[in-house]
């Protein structure tokens, strides 16, 4: 049984169609939609949470005061999660509900006073159920992030910006143009989980990798905790976290099959020089006590003194290698 849409009335509320009655026509293909939705974005206690709402006689229950979400704000993701079920039901539903499907086989239906759509107006109507379902989906990603509602932070689709170094369309967009599309940042996930597994171990090494991670989480990239009450510390952590997500948005930008507005070769450019500049950040800063995990790791590298440099100075001014030459005129 279907929980967010249930009858042909709630479809009317946002698609224009013609159906009278047979919603168990339509029934399948909602029932799909919403496991769909379910599955890829809302998770399924706050399916439930919705169908709950959904199920309210009227709008005189509200929430208490103290509630994180109040009922009005549920009220207002369930009715995103309906024009996105409805858009979406009913694009699937064309192909099949312009045949006549029976045991005599599949007959197209024409009257005297009704003929089937065009092609070209089939295409331009399945467009538009798409575009109003996208628009509707990049509403409902706004709202979810902006309220958090409790029954949403089990989600899997949660899990995993939670375990990111950018976790928003909006902190996308701090380093990369993508439109501040949260449908977009969606779809680059698996890119950022591959750059993150990849470039961005490789710099930071498995173990400061894990402590970077666990701070996330923890919340200390945005405020102090009981572990680093230094603020010079937090303010280089906030430093590196920073440099770290501008990072692996350009590399994203760089590795991702999407077609992102933008030269390649200054995406090439441009994440080579942070790759650079954390490196850099990382060695000039690290040591016992700050960034630990890296300076005892093998991807440290000590900066050089101003005693490495005039040595090197030293050995440069003394000319070329003789030994080479002499190496090569020997052999004449």
């Amino acid at each position: 049984m279907t929980k967010l849409i249930l009858s042909v009335s709630d479809l009317k509320d946002h698609i224009a169609i013609n159906f009278i009655g047979g919603f168990e026509i339509l029934e399948p293909f909602i029932k799909d939609r919403e496991k769909y939705l379910v599955r890829r974005y809302i998770g399924d206690a706050l399916y439930l949470k919705l169908g709950a709402v959904y199920a309210l006689a009227d709008g005189s229950t509200s929430a208490s005061a103290s509630a994180p979400v109040t009922l009005e704000q549920y009220k207002s993701i369930l009715y995103y999660c309906q024009r996105i079920v409805a858009n979406l039901a009913i694009m699937d539903y064309i192909p099949e509900g312009q045949l006549d499907i029976s045991e005599n086989g599949i007959r197209i239906s024409t009257t005297g006073e009704k003929k089937q759509a065009f092609e070209w107006q089939i295409k331009m109507l399945a467009d538009r159920y798409q575009k109003a379902a996208d628009s509707n989906l990049e509403n409902l990603l706004e709202e979810l992030l902006k309220l958090t509602p409790p029954e949403w932070t089990s989600s899997a689709i949660y899990k995993k910006l939670r375990s990111h170094f950018v976790r928003s369309a909006t902190e996308f967009e701090n380093y990369f143009n993508i439109d501040e599309s949260h449908l977009v940042f969606i779809k680059l996930l698996p890119d950022i989980d591959y750059v993150e597994r990849t470039y961005i171990r490789s710099i930071l090494g498995d173990a400061f990798l894990e402590e970077m991670k666990e701070r996330l989480l923890d919340g200390e990239s945005e405020e102090s905790s009981s572990v680093s009450t230094s603020e010079a510390v937090l303010s280089a952590y906030r430093t590196l976290f920073d440099m770290i997500a501008a990072t692996v948005c350009l590399l994203t930008a760089k590795h991702t099959s999407l077609e992102l507005a933008d030269d390649a070769t200054e995406i090439d450019k441009r994440a080579a020089h942070l790759q650079q500049q954390l490196q850099e950040y990382l060695n000039a800063n690290a040591s016992d006590t700050l960034f630990a995990k890296y300076f005892k790791s093998e991807q440290y590298t000590a900066p050089l003194t101003e005693e490495d440099i005039e040595a090197d100075e030293s050995e440069t001014s003394h000319g070329v290698d003789n030994s080479k030459l002499s190496a090569t005129y020997a052999t004449f």
